[in-house]
């Protein structure tokens, strides 16, 4: 049997699922890609117990039929060839012979038999649809506030919830937490319906859409699972079971001053800083304080030295003194995209507001560090 493709469409589609392919698998199986193929179609699926991703595209095919083969090797191969024309041909149903004009690589696989059931959603869900772009953006918002390992459970993923016509994001570690609201489409849900997704898996969700999405992107939740359908990709993920926090109560509401402020002078201010601040771990902050319309940031350790940016700004209310986590301030800044941010402020023990002027869907709370004076 023999499947006939493009280099750049196989390529794409292992960068597509690698992350869901375990680097220390707890089944050597899932160290594998499963490969079905048939009907002019080719489908790469990996799945690490937690998520599986499937991409789907066009082929010559010569016959149907499924395999897997270990991950890292055929994507090491494939990476070494050329643009054009690949040639696969299947032996025994566990052998591959992977030929270019140039090249020819036989590469031992495993009986797809082996291969666990990958999740799916089985029960009726609540469906609907967003753009791309939107959801892109609302991720790019928002998952870097999440954590990966911690013992928290419910730091480790993004909770969504929907309401009035929109799935809000929320992600925090529980020194930051960050929010966005994206518009969604067709037959809405309910407004209430909630489910919380493991961090990782929106990161991947995060990192596919970068590779571009022209379709409409389906997202199916229900009770156990949630589904991301972008037309060629299909992510599923099983739901964290876990109480996620009042996120409400996190958001202050009451400040004595704001600034608004140029985000890319803002960014390039903290990018300064942060050569020093970066060297005390632990201290790690960056100190804000103003004198009228002028910005002052500023990071010291002793023995090394010190970085002081300065920078105008639009200012109401009382002046500033308060320091952050330089890492915490430069997430936002960097993931948003508009001319200008505003900053809201209490005193130096109360979270700061990070908002975008005109936009009421984006918000990002973070805690202050304390001063040592």
């Amino acid at each position: 049997m023999k499947v006939i493709c493009q280099h750049k469409d196989l390529i794409r589609s292992l960068n597509i699922i690698s992350k869901a392919v375990p680097t220390k698998p707890t089944l050597p199986i899932l160290g594998n890609v499963l490969i079905q193929y048939g009907k002019n179609s080719i489908t790469l699926i990996s799945y690490d117990l937690e998520m599986s991703v499937r991409n789907t595209f066009e082929v010559t095919t010569e016959g149907e039929g499924n395999l897997a083969l270990p991950a890292k090797m055929l994507h090491e191969v494939i990476s070494q060839l050329p643009d054009g024309e690949v040639v696969m041909e299947i032996k025994d149903g566990t052998r591959v012979t992977v030929k270019t004009e140039s090249s020819e690589y036989d590469i031992h696989g495993i009986s797809a038999e082996e291969y666990p059931e990958f999740p799916d959603i089985k029960e009726k869900g609540s469906t609907f649809k967003t753009s791309p772009s939107e959801l892109l953006n609302s991720l790019k918002k928002t998952t870097y506030a999440s954590s990966k390992d911690s013992a928290r459970t419910w730091s480790n993923g993004i909770y969504i919830v929907i309401e009035a016509k929109k799935c809000v994001m929320i992600a925090t570690d529980g020194r930051r937490l960050a929010l966005d609201r994206c518009p969604i489409e067709g037959r809405s849900p309910k407004d209430g319906i909630k489910a919380l997704i493991p961090a990782k898996s929106m990161d991947d969700l995060l990192r596919i859409l970068s590779f571009g999405c022209e379709n409409d992107i389906k997202i199916t939740i229900s009770k156990e699972m949630t589904q991301f359908d972008l037309g060629d990709t299909v992510i599923t993920t099983h739901i964290i079971d876990a109480k996620y926090p009042d996120y409400d109560r996190v958001i202050p509401h009451d400040f004595i001053g704001k600034l608004i402020i140029e985000r890319e002078l803002l960014e390039q201010a903290v990018r300064g800083v942060a050569i020093v601040a970066r060297q005390r771990e632990g201290r790690d902050m960056a100190v804000l304080s103003t004198d009228g319309d002028m910005l002052t940031i500023n990071a010291h350790v002793e023995s090394l030295g010190s970085s002081t940016q300065k920078l105008p700004v639009q200012k109401e209310g009382d002046d500033i003194k308060v320091a952050f986590n330089y890492k915490f301030l430069m997430d936002p800044i960097q993931n948003i995209d508009s001319e200008e941010i505003e900053l809201q402020f209490g005193n130096q023990l109360q979270p700061g507001l990070i908002t975008i002027p005109g936009d009421e869907d984006f918000l990002y709370v973070i805690m202050p560090v304390r001063l040592s004076e």
